[in-house]
């Protein structure tokens, strides 16, 4: 592939996060791959909006990469521009004049939220269940993504749970507030924070108020940024997310619209899967040995997803009886067996449906339904659409502009 002119593309990003600096960190790995890029960094939080929004106008720029379309004067100076403009994990009503040439890529964002919700769950026993929102409205979107997925599972398992923060309490973010909040919630409490630096402010108000950490509330949250969780006391647990596939494709969609000449007319949406797993530390209590035994029940299942197993099967393997297991996973699983292996094997489908390569029949039969029929709808009846459905919500690596653009570009 032979380059020629300089291509300048601006990126719009909060660097002060661990979030932000995977998505740069996966930007500059496909970046590497297109030496006629010449990259201009603004750090959204240091840098006043006015004069972002003055550097946006100059028009200086070939392709702009920004996270940062919650904040009005940004959005509006990016709205009226034709300039090729990639947005990562913003809805859409934050630019809805801008049609042409537009991609919002966003992550699994739900996903993550019903990661934690499960995470929770197999803990143990609680008298309460919470979601605590970032405390930075420009974040607003994504905390309520993670919620979604959060009250998701806790609605499946009828469990109920209180809400702090969010755009339906904007003013209640304060530290007298969230004390209060904190003091009130029925004990043993599980908690998951929006972020690790919501999580640091719980863990620093639970110390001041003396309640006991994980004791009292036990604690999870999301981003994984290693200075923060080890900078508390206990130590925090936290889902990390695997960003930086987001920002390695979001550069690639940015590539795209460069390279060809044809333009989007309607804004595009890609969703980017995303591997996100949970790291556990002091801020979640550890699990006693029925706990332990649900956990490597469900390893089973997922490690013989592909075959008929039966609950007896699990339990000769575990080599312990029957209804000792199935007692197990009342007490502590939040889902009986049956419910386990349903979920695995759909999630499993879910994972696999995000290749066009492989046929619906194909998957059934590789994730242990006896017909795809039986398996299309405990699909709906788990997700809430069907396997079309979810399907065409996914931009693959497949789509229309993106065929000549080099396979070692795409994540």
């Amino acid at each position: 592939m032979i380059f020629n002119k300089k291509d300048n593309i601006l990126i719009l990003i909060n660097l002060s996060r661990a979030s932000g600096r995977n998505l740069l960190l996966g930007m500059h790995k496909f970046a590497s791959k297109v030496p006629n890029w010449q990259i201009r960094i603004i750090q959204a939080q240091e840098v006043p909006a006015q004069e972002i929004a003055t550097a946006i106008q100059t028009g200086q720029y070939d392709g702009i990469i920004s996270s940062e379309m919650e904040i009005p004067i940004v959005a509006e100076s990016l709205e009226v521009l034709k300039t090729p403009l990639v947005v990562i994990g913003t809805r859409r009503r934050c630019i809805p004049r801008r049609t042409e040439n537009i991609v919002f890529v966003t992550g699994e964002e739900d996903g993550i939220g019903a990661l934690g919700a499960q995470t929770l769950l197999s803990i143990g026993y609680f008298e309460s269940y919470a979601y605590v929102h970032y405390s930075e409205p420009e974040y607003g979107y994504l905390s309520f993504l993670r919620k979604r997925g959060f009250r998701r599972i806790m609605d499946r398992h009828r469990k109920p749970f209180t809400t702090f923060g969010g755009s339906r309490m904007p003013n209640v973010n304060g530290q007298h507030e969230l004390e209060k909040w904190l003091t009130e919630l029925p004990k043993p409490c599980a908690l998951m924070a929006g972020c690790d630096k919501r999580a640091v402010e719980i863990v620093d108000a639970c110390t001041r108020l003396h309640i006991r950490v994980p004791q009292d509330i036990s604690i999870i949250s999301v981003d994984n940024d290693e200075f923060l969780c080890n900078s508390t006391s206990p130590a925090l647990s936290s889902i990390s997310t695997n960003i930086e596939k987001i920002g390695y494709r979001a550069a690639a969609e940015m590539h795209a619209l460069l390279s060809h000449k044809i333009r989007l007319l309607q804004p595009k949406r890609v969703l980017v899967p995303t591997e996100n797993s949970v790291v556990e530390r002091e801020s979640t209590p550890s699990k006693d040995p029925g706990i332990s035994l649900v956990k490597r029940a469900i390893q089973f299942i997922g490690e013989n997803i592909s075959y008929n197993i039966r609950v007896s099967d699990i339990a000769l393997h575990l080599h312990v009886s029957r209804r000792l297991l199935e007692l197990r996973f009342r007490q502590f699983g939040s889902e009986t067996i049956h419910e386990a292996i349903d979920r695995i094997r759909l999630e499993e489908v879910r994972k696999r449906l995000r290749t066009r390569k492989t046929s619906v029949k194909d998957i059934a039969r590789s994730c242990g339904f006896s017909n795809e029929c039986y398996m299309m709808t405990k699909f709906k009846t788990q997700f809430g659409q069907t396997i079309g459905e979810y399907r065409s919500g996914l931009r693959l690596p497949s789509d229309a502009h993106l065929r000549n653009t080099p396979s070692a570009f795409l994540p």
